[in-house]
């Protein structure tokens, strides 16, 4: 309407012009005059759009990291979780546990040091690791090349039959972390294998939350792997490992590869392992999950040869469970939405009642 007024108002003042005995312009200069009138109001109107539209999908979002003790087997997960957030927890909030921890509480580690090893899988593996050595030549990758070449070929064979048997060949292919099969945060030669049924843990930390809290929240596990999402297609995440959130797709070696020859196309997330609570936009839980994983330290390192490291030993042998409380841990973050005007945030009453 306004478009349409102003034409009419462009019209009116071209008419007068042209009745005017003293002044007679060219036929294509009042086109002109009329078709740049009518191009600044379109932009003008477009431009409050993209404002209104881009102001509409804003999200202030605060942190609150959660300290604790190391969690050893037999660690009770939901009576765990519900002690340690207690003090700040508020409806609505977004509960982002660590899955490592989840994974040693509920007894999902195996010792390494019992699997016998063959000459076939040492050759495979020896083959692996000069091959990624070469390639991150190109593409460098600090921390992972500080493994291969710092991890013996026998502890990383037997790693490798270890991802075989629990996991596909797309994620045997992988250099370190593979298929989410992790050293690190771990004594002797115990490694956390990622277990299936994660989606009822994080349900039941939900429920449990709910019934000795009374309250309403979002719970996420996350891992530190890196997933892959196209910056212009914010709809779906690509894993290089296993998941059980539906808008995640594990791809294996094919996702850590992509990171690194897609570049500045795609945008590295930390995976969402599982979720339970409200149904909100993939964009805005990878937002929170990369908040959150900035909040939940590593602990003794990021690697297991980070945290020979850091505990100044020599051997795997050497590291004990009393050495893991020697680090501080933080497995636990909450997430906050302060202030959002996307349409998906506001809380409705419906499900703040569910559980309770």
């Amino acid at each position: 309407m306004i478009l349409v007024a102003y034409i009419g108002k462009a019209s009116a003042n071209v008419s007068s012009i042209t009745t005017s005995p003293s002044f007679k312009p060219k036929p294509n200069a009042q086109v002109r005059c009329i078709a740049l009138h009518i191009i600044k109001v379109f932009i003008s109107y477009r431009a409050r759009v993209v404002l209104q539209f881009l102001s509409r999908h804003s999200v202030l979002l605060k942190v609150f990291r959660i300290k604790s003790s190391y969690w050893y087997p037999g660690t009770d997960v939901y009576a765990k979780v519900a002690e340690l957030v207690k003090p700040v927890i508020r409806d609505q909030d977004f509960v982002v546990v660590s899955e490592k921890p989840i994974l040693i509480a509920l007894g999902s580690i195996y010792d390494e040091k019992v699997i016998p090893l063959d000459s076939l899988t040492e050759f495979v593996t020896k083959v692996l690791s000069s091959l990624w050595l070469s390639f991150f030549r190109k593409f460098p990758s600090p921390v992972v090349e500080e493994a291969l070449r710092n991890t013996s070929l026998k502890n990383l064979a037997k790693h490798k039959k270890l991802v075989l048997k629990y996991s596909s060949l797309l994620h045997f292919l992988k250099p370190v972390s593979e298929a989410g099969i992790d050293a690190s945060n771990l004594p002797y030669h115990y490694v956390a294998i990622p277990m299936r049924g994660m989606s009822k843990v994080v349900e039941g930390i939900r429920r449990t939350l709910a019934e000795r809290l009374g309250v309403n929240v979002n719970v996420m596990v996350i891992d530190s792997d890196r997933m892959v999402v196209f910056k212009r297609c914010r709809g779906i995440a690509i894993a290089p490992r296993p998941t059980e959130y539906r808008y995640v797709i594990d791809l294996g070696v094919l996702s850590y590869i992509m990171r690194f020859l897609l570049g500045g196309k795609v945008r590295l997330y930390p995976t969402i392992v599982a979720y339970a609570g409200k149904q909100y936009p993939l964009h805005l839980l990878l937002k929170i999950a990369k908040k959150a994983d900035k909040a939940i330290m590593s602990g003794l390192g990021r690697t297991a040869i980070e945290m020979l490291r850091n505990l100044n030993k020599t051997s795997f042998d050497e590291v004990k469970w009393s050495d893991m409380n020697k680090a501080k841990h933080y497995p636990i973050a909450i997430v906050r939405i302060l202030h959002s005007q996307h349409p998906a945030t506001k809380i409705s009453r419906h499900n703040t009642n569910r559980f309770l």
